[in-house]
């Protein structure tokens, strides 16, 4: 190799070394963390290039506070429903999003680096902040201002006239929000460029339909009871009253078993009960929900009346004055209920109302006009008591069977 090539050689590898120095200074230089963000940089199409964290976090809150305080339009039919970002659970995380911003170009190696600022500078970034949504205010909110806007179905129904006529008042559909998907559709929304979102329903079909009630359709009154009370005790009626309300209209399916307790639910303040006298312990005293046992009483003998099986019944420890011995029917919900079988090939009707100073109870269904039923009791004096039901069928006895037995203390 002559001295000449040897000189080319040095000289290439001379430029090579100084090309490669003169890059890396230049790298380091142009990669080297000035405190500013990048040029070329934006937070929701705001220009932050230059800029420390500090003045672009000064540039960019005031314009994320407008931004919540632009309402989502939902369009309910002919109705529209403004509610501004901010009070329904939205957050936006912009200081995060400056935090990257400034970050970038200044991670990585010098290429890494000088790649990410090259990006930025003649292709522009433009960084969204993320979205946080408070699901539980933002449900909240929702269901204050879009629940009115909900119609429950209305199931058909019977309709007992004065003459204990019967006829069907018939169901309406109703309809619901989905308000997970809203929710969901919600969250998804691009807040930078909000359109109105029209709320869609589903329909809400009733249980009971006019074909259904036609199909077990009552035929007439079985059975009717009442017993008194004495209105002057406030905390008692209130209690009786609840109860009657909770029975009063309730349909009960051929074949299905009946309960009290389900029926009329937990007897607590929260269902607005209130202590009143009751028997507890085989004594009296006072407890949440006193009287409605005499509500359960007057029912339990308006199903002797109409001949329906007994699933589950308990006495009193003491005879009560409101219905005769044998005859009553304690309740304590989650301990004591009151059950019976609908054995019947059509729908049983309970009315009940409790005005003045009595309740007052009539069960419709299907008719017999040749059945009567007949309740009596029988005691040895030794505070026993048997109830039998003797059913006569066209003046003839159809059968004869004991109910009960009630063991009292008194």
């Amino acid at each position: 190799m002559d001295d000449k090539y040897r000189k080319l050689i040095r000289t290439v590898l001379g430029i090579s070394f100084a090309i490669i120095l003169i890059s890396g200074i230049f790298l380091e230089l142009y990669t080297k963390d000035q405190g500013v963000i990048a040029k070329g940089i934006k937070v929701i199409n705001i220009d932050i290039g230059n800029l420390t964290r500090e003045e672009a976090t000064a540039k960019i809150l005031p314009e994320v506070s407008a931004l919540l305080k632009l309402p989502l339009t939902l369009q309910v039919g002919k109705n529209t429903v403004l509610l501004p970002l901010d009070q329904i659970g939205l957050t936006i995380a912009a200081e995060a999003t400056i935090e990257q911003a400034y970050k970038l170009g200044k991670d990585g190696n010098l290429i890494q680096k000088a790649i990410a600022k090259t990006q930025a500078a003649f292709g522009g970034i433009n960084l969204i902040p993320n979205n946080k949504w408070d699901e539980h205010k933002l449900t909240n909110i929702l269901k204050e201002n879009l629940s009115s806007y909900e119609q429950a179905a209305i199931d058909a129904a019977y309709l007992i006239s004065k003459d204990n006529q019967i006829s069907i008042q018939p169901e309406k559909k109703g309809r619901a929000l989905d308000w997970e998907g809203l929710i969901a559709q919600i969250k998804v929304l691009n807040v930078l460029a909000l359109d109105p979102l029209t709320i869609a329903f589903k329909e809400v079909f009733p249980t009971n339909s006019t074909v259904q009630l036609e199909k077990y359709k009552l035929t007439g009154l079985l059975a009717r009871y009442s017993t008194t009370y004495n209105s002057s005790q406030v905390n008692r009626v209130n209690n009786i009253r609840l109860a009657a309300q909770r029975l009063n209209g309730k349909l009960v399916k051929p074949g299905e078993t009946f309960s009290f307790n389900e029926t009329v639910g937990p007897r607590n303040s929260v269902a607005g009960y209130k202590e009143a006298p009751v028997i507890i312990n085989k004594k009296m005293s006072t407890d949440l929900g006193g009287g409605v046992c005499q509500v359960s009483s007057t029912l339990y003998n308006v199903l002797l009346l109409a001949d329906l099986p007994i699933i589950e019944r308990t006495n009193h420890d003491l005879a009560v004055t409101y219905v005769p011995r044998g005859r009553d029917a304690t309740v304590d919900y989650g301990n004591l209920d009151l059950k019976f079988q609908n054995d019947t090939e059509r729908y049983l009707l309970i009315k009940c109302t409790a005005e003045h100073n009595s309740i007052n109870f009539s069960l419709y269904g299907q008719v017999n006009v040749e059945k009567e039923v007949l309740i009596s009791t029988s005691t040895d004096h030794s505070n026993v008591v048997e109830t039998w039901r003797t059913v006569m069928i066209n003046g003839k006895l159809d059968k004869r069977e004991q109910i009960s037995s009630s063991h009292y203390l008194n």
